[in-house]
């Protein structure tokens, strides 16, 4: 079975995003999983959807070690590329930074459709077990 692929926009940016590799991406996972459940157990159920979602991850990472939110944005950038002009062009550490550069909140965003591409079940779960009860 191939990785999916998807091709997101953001604030105008179009984006190409590449599933992880399974072993890289269940590593990741587990590192994940132990940064967000303090910010999951806050989650009040009265949110729902993607909003629920993306605060549950702009909560965690505000709590997230740094080795953890740079992990994310190399290994999102490597299977990652945004178009720009006519061509899709890869996510490298420069390219990252002058593409993102100011823009932090966008940036916040690009790293939640990443982690859709990625775990989007993980995702649902969480949203779903907290609207759920």
């Amino acid at each position: 079975m191939a990785r999916k692929q998807e091709t997101f926009t953001l604030d105008g940016d179009e984006y190409s995003c590449v599933q992880l590799p399974a072993r890289q991406g269940f590593t990741l996972y587990n590192r994940l999983v132990k940064a967000l459940m303090p910010a999951l157990r806050t989650l009040t159920g009265d949110k729902a959807g993607d909003s629920a979602a993306m605060d549950l991850i702009a909560s965690a990472i505000e709590g997230m070690p740094q080795e953890l939110t740079d992990e994310l944005v190399r290994v999102f950038g490597e299977s990652c590329q945004v178009k720009h002009g006519d061509v899709f062009m890869k996510l490298t550490p420069d390219f990252t930074d002058q593409h993102f550069a100011g823009r932090y909140p966008h940036m916040l965003r690009w790293i939640f459709a990443c982690l859709r591409v990625n775990y989007a079940d993980f995702l649902a779960g969480i949203v779903g077990s907290k609207n759920a009860g």
